[in-house]
């Protein structure tokens, strides 16, 4: 293998997986939300190929490991992109596979890339978590922040005259 090549190795598995993550992010609210749901599905890849970049120069600054923090990261950011399981489901598939192109591409030496390897599943189901963990934790923040803003905004009184 020379520098500069990409090689991709990828199973057959995966390509069932990007197909039940169209299938289960597809919805009847329009293109809009189509266009959004790919949008983010191309940010996680982004970020996940450039954290995984990043940490292939020096991995000093770590979060809780170099091959944990991508995906986590892209999983606490789909939960803030949407609530809906089944639209996290596609926005993490189709951004763990981007993120691997993402990474592969950015490499200058010659790079191989397992699509769909026991770490690759590790990372990706850690995803899955931390997207629905962070999406469930965005959710009692705001109930919270209602509920406390009600009961102090509550003025019960009248005027004083």
């Amino acid at each position: 293998m020379r520098a500069g090549e990409i090689l991709i190795h990828s199973h057959a598995a995966i390509l069932l997986l990007l197909i039940a993550g169209i299938v289960t992010a597809k919805d009847d609210e329009g293109w809009n939300n189509k266009l959004y749901l790919a949008l983010c599905g191309g940010i996680v890849g982004l970020i996940w190929g450039l954290i995984r970049k990043l940490y292939s120069y020096d991995p000093v600054f770590y979060w809780l490991g170099p091959s944990w923090d991508a995906p986590l990261l892209g999983g606490v950011l789909c939960g803030l992109f949407t609530s809906n399981g089944k639209q996290q489901f596609g926005i993490i598939v189709w951004g763990a596979v981007l993120g691997e192109f993402v990474y592969a591409i950015l490499y200058k030496g010659a790079v191989v890339t397992s699509i769909g390897t026991v770490a690759w599943w590790d990372g990706f189901l850690a995803s899955l978590a931390a997207a629905r963990i962070a999406s469930l934790a965005h959710r009692a923040v705001r109930t919270t922040g209602s509920k406390i803003s009600v009961f102090l905004l509550n003025d019960k009184g009248g005027r004083s005259s």
